[in-house]
């Protein structure tokens, strides 16, 4: 391999027109520090900027450094992890008038106002979980996967008998997460603020807010019961329903009478959870029948008028026991 020398000093070099001696000198090249967390924030002029890709910053801050608006440039290979302690060196490869240019830039980690909040527990509001599903905590983690880069998480996690507390560092989105938490799976919502202090500069008090979110205990495809609310309605006896989809308002089909019907939990009275059984039938002629789950007696299927399938004996059923009789659940 050819040796290259400097044409200012004629020191060996690898790459490059001059040395990294020469370069300082005749560019007036001061490598710039990047320093990142671990949000995907840079600090920049004085505060915390939101980057999308680390490399357009290090083109950037190199291209600052040149004092030029931008100039094209290839990065060495390199490896950073934004973590305490974390720091290093890398190059990048340019030209500039005409001259080849191999230039460091020195990366490091730097802990952000979002990590700040983080390690000293920084909260402003709680979202107080009941009875909440693996699919409600799968929510709730996909949502935090996107609100990280605006600085909202959880501080602190206090699993409670019925559920858990999570303490957030941002009381608006938290606000936002738990009507949509409310909309997607219904239940109970109950948002209230409580004063916490008085900012004497600006002479506002300062709240944190609650939200009780209480998820419902029946799930989709379950079979409940209750009493149909409304000053309208006449009908005191208890309907039973298969559960389609849950939300604010649920969507439900009635076994009985076989329609979809809507409806909020807080408008229902006495609503119980229905065990759903298995069964065989055992008659189709004159009418439906099945073998009571319980008492394992003949028993007519009261809601044979509303089913969809066609049936064969033995075949097997699932039925709920209602004030009506057996209902065969589709």
């Amino acid at each position: 391999m050819r040796k290259r020398f400097c044409p200012k000093c004629g020191a060996t070099i690898t790459e490059g027109t001059f040395c990294q001696d020469c370069i300082s000198k005749e560019i007036h090249y001061e490598p710039p520090l990047v320093q990142v967390s671990e949000f995907n924030r840079v600090f920049e002029q004085g505060r915390w900027k939101y980057f999308a890709d680390l490399e357009e910053v290090i083109k950037r801050r190199v291209a600052q450094a040149l004092g030029q608006k931008q100039l094209d440039m290839e990065i060495e290979p390199f490896e950073f992890t934004p973590a305490p302690k974390q720091k290093t060196v890398l190059h990048v490869h340019l030209v500039l008038d005409g001259v080849e240019l191999r230039l460091p830039v020195k990366l490091s980690y730097m802990q952000c106002d979002f990590g700040q909040k983080e390690k000293t527990g920084y909260f402003e509001g709680i979202l107080q979980l009941r009875n909440p599903t693996d699919e409600v905590r799968d929510f709730i983690e996909r949502d935090l996967k996107s609100a990280s880069k605006k600085g909202v998480f959880i501080s602190k996690t206090a699993e409670m008998k019925k559920g858990v507390d999570l303490y957030f560092t941002n009381k608006n989105h938290m606000k936002l997460l738990a009507q949509r938490i409310h909309n997607a799976f219904g239940g109970v919502l109950k948002i209230n603020s409580q004063l916490f202090s008085h900012n004497h500069e600006t002479s506002k008090d300062i709240f944190r807010v609650n939200a009780y979110v209480e998820l419902p205990l029946f799930k989709k495809n379950g079979v409940v019961s209750f009493i149909p609310g409304g000053a309208r309605n006449q009908d005191t006896s208890r309907h039973y329903f298969r559960i389609l989809s849950l939300g604010k308002l649920v969507q439900a089909y009635d076994l009985l009478f076989g329609k979809r019907v809507a409806f909020e939990e807080r408008n229902v009275s006495e609503l119980k959870i229905e065990s759903i059984h298995s069964t065989k039938i055992i008659l189709l002629e004159p009418q439906l029948q099945v073998l009571h789950p319980e008492s394992f007696q003949a028993e007519t299927v009261m809601n044979e008028s509303v089913l969809k399938k066609d049936y064969s004996v033995d075949d097997e059923v699932s039925v709920v026991i209602s004030e009506k009789g057996l209902l065969i659940v589709e």
